[in-house]
Formats: C-alpha cells, sequence, structure tokens
C-alpha cells in the first residue's frame, strides 16, 4: 500500500469517526424524544466507537477496490490471443522479456486460439520434456512429463537424442492455419522427424502418418468436444519433497556417487539436492581438481551430466564421509517434524569439525537442531 492510499484510507477513518460525533451532538435534543435520555447517554458513550467503526468500513472498502487487482488488461490481452494466427502467436510469446526458454527448441508443442504450449529438454535429463504455456499474458512454467513418443518402439540407441535437428516454432512461422482449429507437433526421438496432428474445424481429426497415433495429447486445456480417447495421456513426473524422504535423496546420490567416493558437504532441501565429492574429479586438459559438485531439483534430475570440478567451498570436509557413513549418521540424529533442510558440513569453529556433522532446521519454527557439541 503506497503513502496516498495511507492518508486516504486516514482520512477516511478520521472523516467518519468526526461526522458521527458531531451527528449526537447538533442531534442530541431531537433524538431525546424518540429514544429517551437513559438511550442517549449509551449513544454518547459508545458514539466515537461507532465513529471509528464505519470509519474502519470505509477506509477498508476503499482499500479493496483501490488495491484489487486490475484483470482487464489480462482479459483483453488474451482475447487478442485468440485472435493471433500461430506464427504471431509463436511470434508474441518469444517477445516476452523475462522468458529463459523463449528461444530454446521445443521437443514438441501443441496450439489452439486460446493458448499456445509447449515442451523442452531441461537440464541433463534427455527422457523427460517441461511445460510452458502462453496466453498472451505471459508465460507460465507447468509441470515435468515423459518425453513425448519415448514408449513407441524401444530405442536403437539406448537413449533419446538430446540434440534437436531442427527448432519446430521456425519450421511453423510461415505456417498457415486456415481450417486447423488446433495443431499438435512432436520430434519423434529416434529419428527426428516431425509427427503432426491436427484438429480441423470441420471435426476431422488428420495424421501426418502412422506414427501419430502414439503422439500424447500435448494441449494443456482440451476442449470439451474433442474426441482425445484413442490418443495416449502425457505422463507427468510428480515433484519429490527430499526433506520428508531423505531415503530417496540418498538413493539418488548412490546412482552418481563412485565406489569410493566419499562426500565433503551435502544439502538436502525440499526441492533440492546440492552435494559435494571429495576429488580427485577429473578437468579435460587441465589438472584435477579436489572437489566435484552436482545440483538435482524436485525430479531428481542433476544439473550436469557428470561431476562439476570445483575448488573447496566454505566448511567442505577435507576427508568426507562415505555415503551409507552419511546416511547413518543423519538416522542417528532427532528430526523435527517439519524438516525444511538437512545440511551436513565440517565446520571447523565447532566440535565436530574435523568428521563433519549434520544440522537440521524446522520449516515451521525455523529453529535450529544442532548435534552435541555444536553452537
Amino acid at each position: 500500500m503506497d503513502f496516498l492510499n495511507k492518508v486516504v484510507a486516514a482520512l477516511l477513518l478520521a472523516i467518519a469517526a468526526g461526522a458521527v460525533s458531531w451527528f449526537f451532538s447538533t442531534q442530541k435534543t431531537r433524538l431525546k424524544r424518540h429514544v429517551g435520555s437513559k438511550h442517549i447517554k449509551l449513544l454518547e458513550n459508545w458514539g466515537p466507537l461507532i465513529g471509528i467503526t464505519v470509519g474502519l468500513s470505509a477506509a477498508g472498502t476503499y482499500l479493496y477496490f483501490e488495491n484489487k487487482p486490475d484483470t482487464t488488461w489480462q482479459t483483453q490481452a488474451r482475447s487478442d490471443f485468440a485472435r493471433l494466427t500461430l506464427p504471431q502467436a509463436i511470434l508474441k510469446c518469444r517477445e516476452w522479456p523475462n522468458s529463459e526458454v523463449r528461444y530454446q527448441a521445443p521437443l514438441a508443442f501443441a496450439w489452439q486460439p486460446q493458448a499456445l504450449d509447449w515442451y523442452v529438454l531441461e537440464a541433463a535429463d534427455n527422457a523427460a520434456m517441461r511445460h510452458y504455456s502462453c496466453d498472451g499474458t505471459g508465460i507460465t512454467t507447468g509441470k515435468r512429463y515423459e518425453r513425448a513418443m519415448l514408449k513407441r518402439a524401444p530405442l536403437t540407441n539406448g537413449r533419446p537424442s538430446a540434440a534437436l535437428e531442427q527448432n519446430l516454432f521456425d519450421v511453423y512461422t510461415s505456417f498457415s492455419d486456415a481450417g486447423v482449429r488446433a495443431l499438435e507437433v512432436a520430434e519423434d526421438p529416434q529419428t527426428g522427424q516431425r509427427v503432426e496432428r491436427r484438429w480441423l474445424d470441420s471435426g476431422a481429426v488428420q495424421l501426418s502418418d502412422e506414427q501419430a497415433q502414439m503422439l500424447p495429447v500435448l494441449l494443456d486445456k482440451v476442449p470439451v468436444d474433442f474426441a482425445v480417447g484413442p490418443y495416449p495421456q502425457r505422463t507427468a513426473q510428480d515433484p519429490i519433497n527430499w526433506s520428508k524422504r531423505p531415503d530417496a535423496a540418498f538413493a539418488l546420490l548412490d546412482k552418481y556417487v563412485q565406489p569410493g567416493q566419499r562426500i565433503g558437504q551435502l544439502y538436502i532441501a525440499q526441492k533440492q539436492i546440492q552435494a559435494t565429492v571429495v576429488g580427485p574429479v577429473e578437468v579435460a586438459a587441465q589438472p584435477a581438481a579436489p572437489f566435484g559438485v552436482l545440483n538435482f531439483d524436485a525430479y531428481g534430475v542433476a544439473d550436469q551430466a557428470a561431476w562439476v570440478p570445483t575448488l573447496a567451498g566454505v566448511n567442505t570436509c577435507q576427508q568426507g564421509l562415505a555415503l551409507n557413513e552419511l546416511k547413518a549418521l543423519l538416522a542417528q540424529e532427532p528430526k523435527p517434524i517439519n524438516l525444511l533442510y538437512a545440511w551436513f558440513d565440517c565446520d571447523r569453529t565447532q566440535a565436530h569439525g574435523d568428521v563433519g556433522a549434520w544440522y537440521l532446521r524446522d520449516a515451521r519454527t525455523r529453529q535450529e537442531h544442532l548435534p552435541a557439541g555444536r553452537h
């Protein structure tokens, strides 16, 4: 609430309180005839409170309407967006300056006059795709889904290609949507070829080839009259709250920590894991680094394909502990009911500085739970 709104609200409060007091002082004689002296006395005693109550109501009403979000521009923006052709919609969504994905090549996309949905690779996971949507008011980040067409047939090389042969948005910048009510397109993970499904104004569905039968429904908001039954649905991936499931965090790390590697620092939060391993960590054409670091998101996806070489961070354990030792040490700690995060490091100002220790923070109270000897 800005200064002007505060001033106006205060004025409304003062005016209402003053008006009630003025009313009682000027109309006392007239009121006596109707309600009697006893009730007049009560009104005089409660008059200021009544005035304040009326003033607060007036000020609150003013502030509500003054600060109520103006959705007029959003309604107009969506209406304008619905009149755009597909090439114009792509251009419009790419204009948003805060979009980090506006020029990233989509694995798949879906268009209808009300919205443009698209799906891109994220981090080091090339078997999944992140959903983004644009409706003229901005870009919305959606869920992560299994990569389109991934289950249609066994992959010849065991993994889908991470590199796209072409940017699907660029391919459709000259698309004519005459007679097309909606469009869904995806890249085949094996061949890199485009697979397409068109929903026509006539009510018919036009498929690019046989493979399009396996194309999942990519429209995030499907029109009620679209017969999507014959086509597979997107397979959503559920995020994990690592703070509530530390065992799952250790199971994930077990896939990345090599036998003999030790952990020098570990941070397990609700939507993130950050791990530092004690090296040596190989660096191309350079001396090996003393440590390596990886970050994982709520879906368990690493930000890089391998440990990123790094120097020691603040309080990083020089020797570290094996993953199973770290897990056993955490199991001994009394955990808060609402764990916000668990942090392992070697704070050398504390009693556990040489070998490392866990400290935990409660999400509700924000209180830290420290091991014995730590303060």
